[in-house]
């Protein structure tokens, strides 16, 4: 019948065998770093079962104490090569912790080493304690150190934490295996350091079950490790069986195959490919460059273009294959058909494309107006109007008569181009980098001439000028002139007397007016300067509404789009006849101004390459001429309200507010806006 120390020595030999399996192992194999742990914790296992049959079997104080100490500092040191496995388990997730666990442990190896147990215990006794059978199992007794007692209770509690955190990390893994290993370690562990502390403190009699515990921990890591080398063998047989049918399938698969070394060196080929293109052994272990032009693929460096060199003429074309066989094995392949005929046909489905797309292209550019053909034919909405530009024409004139000292006065309704016009004859003219000014005029106004101009721009010194001392050897662009006083007409006119009769005056301005009213009517009715007018109109532009030039449709378009699309970094639209044809259809209340919202409007809702009008319908329907002749009653009142409103600057009660000049009172009022849905916008 075996005693307690015969187990024990079988135990030491079994982990002593072990220990020299994995030095043996890591010796002729990969060198893994794992492997060489398990060795070392092992060996250190194996030690540690003989070391402490071996104290405890000593029952001389001295003795024993000195191979306590020995005992005890292979139990760290073991403790750390358990804790290095752990760490490989847990797939090194927890380095923090390991690593102020393998510091502790070295901290309490060196007290152990320098001080002996004259740093555990004081007052040490030998505790006789007998189990299972006649054999003498003793133990030191003896008030711990605090120093000794406070690294113990922060390593051991340092211990549970950490192979607890393994647990919850294995389950979350859900891998079977990692569980069964990680909580048996850990209820080992925390059993017997329980168990050991009731001993401790002479709860119980019996023997330390810690030593048999950590080598119980030992085998259980050995056993998951072995595990782990069984599975890896599976592994390999199932790979070799599946690289052998890869070999099988590539050697006899009707497609090119070429494997090559990392050199570019071909060191396989197939059957197909020696029956193809003739190889032989030769060929063997020469560059792939020497047989074939290689083409890589932009879009992805794995693919590759072959054009086999020589008069065989063969366009191969494929993709590169990388073969794992081991961490440290790998093949290269390319594997590619041939697409030789294919790339006839497609190079005459490409010339017959080439050819389509020039003719889509011509197509194309003769639907759009930027070709500047000519049409002759009556002016219907339905039809396109080309057959007289009057902008053209007109910027012709602007050029001519740019550089011009003498006033131009340019009529037109609201939105026909006034200002467009004056700005285009100041770009032209050799005033262009010259003071310009916009002056808007306005009833309100009593003086322009005579009063500082407040504009703080790039011509003005401060504020203590006049507008005519502003724009002095430039350009004024006055706008709605009619508007301008009786006292500034005159001295306008003086001005203008001034400048008609000598050339040594005080200011040199070149003075365009603009004006959306009859202005030879109203100085026929006293309403505006009759000499001022002469002096004004002395060259006269007027602009018509463009319902009745649509033929300036197509180049106000033109300029619109290029405009608006280099200003706001747009690619640059065309414009097809169908689009012209739409614009020429509508009547255009607001001219130029309307237009050229539409145009923006659209640039910025089109996708592809031609302007699409955006939405063109359904605004034509809402502006359509004649709507407003026979609206509903509702409708008519709506309108009405609400030019009274404007009209009374959206005061609705009190003092010449909207209900007062309505004659209802306020809630009336409010009562209507609300059932017409009328809103201050």
């Amino acid at each position: 019948m075996l005693d307690l120390y015969g187990i024990n020595f079988i135990l030491a030999g079994i982990f002593f065998t072990l220990s020299v399996l994995y030095l043996c192992i890591y010796l002729i194999t990969d060198r893994d770093i794992l492997k060489l742990i398990y060795g070392l914790m092992s060996g250190s296992s194996g030690a540690f079962i003989l070391l402490s049959t071996y104290t405890h079997s000593l029952f001389d104080l001295d003795e024993h104490q000195q191979f306590s100490t020995y005992m005890l500092v292979t139990y760290m040191f073991l403790m750390m090569m358990i804790f290095r496995a752990a760490y490989e388990l847990s797939e090194r997730i927890f380095r923090k912790t390991y690593l102020y666990l393998t510091f502790l442990s070295i901290l309490i190896i060196l007290f152990m080493f320098f001080f002996g147990n004259y740093f555990m215990y004081t007052d040490k006794v030998l505790v006789k304690s007998i189990q299972l059978a006649s054999e003498k199992y003793y133990y030191l007794k003896g008030e711990p150190q605090n120093l000794f007692f406070f690294l113990t209770t922060i390593f051991y509690l340092s211990c549970i934490y950490y192979f607890s955190r393994l647990v919850i990390r294995s389950i979350q893994s859900k891998s079977p295996r990692k569980i069964v290993i990680s909580s048996s370690v850990s209820i080992l562990f925390i059993f017997s350091n329980i168990y050991d502390v009731f001993i401790d403190i002479g709860t119980i009699k019996g023997i330390f079950l810690t030593e048999y515990a950590v080598t119980g921990i030992v085998m259980l890591l050995s056993i998951d490790l072995l595990l782990s080398f069984y599975l890896g063998y599976q592994k390999q047989v199932s790979l070799n069986i599946i690289t052998k049918s890869f070999e099988e399938m590539i050697l006899n698969i009707d497609l090119y195959v070429f494997r090559y070394d990392d050199n570019g060196n071909i060191t396989f080929f197939n059957k197909f490919s020696e029956k193809e293109l003739s190889f032989d052994n030769n060929n063997l272990y020469r560059p792939i460059k020497e047989f074939f032009n290689i083409e890589e693929k932009e879009e992805d460096d794995l693919n590759f273009r072959l054009t086999v060199k020589g008069p065989n003429y063969k366009v191969i074309e494929g993709t590169r294959v990388t073969v794992n066989l081991s961490s440290h094995s790998r093949e290269s392949y390319m594997i590619g058909y041939e697409i030789t005929q294919r790339l006839t046909h497609q190079k005459k489905l490409t010339e017959t494309l080439d050819e389509l797309q020039k003719v889509s292209k011509q197509l194309e550019e003769e639907n759009t107006f930027l070709k500047e053909t000519k049409f002759r034919g009556k002016n219907k909405p339905s039809v396109l109007v080309i057959d007289h530009n009057f902008s053209m024409s007109v910027e012709s004139e602007i050029k001519r008569i740019a550089n011009y000292k003498s006033t131009v006065l340019i009529h037109g309704n609201e939105g026909a181009g006034k200002t467009y016009i004056a700005n285009q004859i100041i770009k032209y003219g050799d005033r262009a980098e010259k003071p310009q000014i916009l002056y808007n005029c306005h009833s309100t106004l009593k003086s322009v001439f005579n009063t500082k101009y407040y504009e703080d721009s790039v011509y003005t010194q401060g504020y203590n000028k006049s507008i005519l001392d502003v724009a002095n050897g430039g350009s004024l662009v006055l706008e709605n002139i009619h508007y301008l006083s009786d006292d500034d007409q005159i001295y306008l006119l003086d001005l203008l007397k001034q400048l008609d009769e000598s050339d040594d005056q005080k200011y040199d301005v070149r003075f365009i007016a603009t004006t959306d009213q009859n202005l030879r009517k109203l100085a026929e009715e006293g309403k505006f300067n009759l000499e001022l007018y002469h002096f004004l109109s002395i060259y006269r532009i007027h602009l018509p509404d463009l319902k009745r030039r649509l033929s300036d449709i197509p180049y106000l378009v033109e300029v619109f789009v290029e405009s608006y699309c280099k200003k706001n970094n747009i690619p640059q639209f065309k414009v097809s006849i169908a689009t012209i044809k739409k614009l020429q259809a509508y009547h255009w209340p607001e001219n130029i101004k309307e237009l050229k919202y539409i145009i923006q409007r659209s640039i910025n809702n089109s996708k592809g390459k031609t302007l699409k009008l955006f939405q063109f319908e359904e605004y034509v329907e809402d502006h359509r001429e004649g709507n407003s002749e026979y609206l509903s009653l509702d409708q008519q009142e709506k309108k009405y309200i609400l030019k009274v409103l404007k009209h009374c600057n959206w005061k609705v009660s009190g003092k010449n507010s909207a209900s007062e000049l309505l004659k209802i009172n306020e809630a009336t009022l409010r009562s209507k806006m609300k059932k017409l849905d009328i809103k201050k916008v």
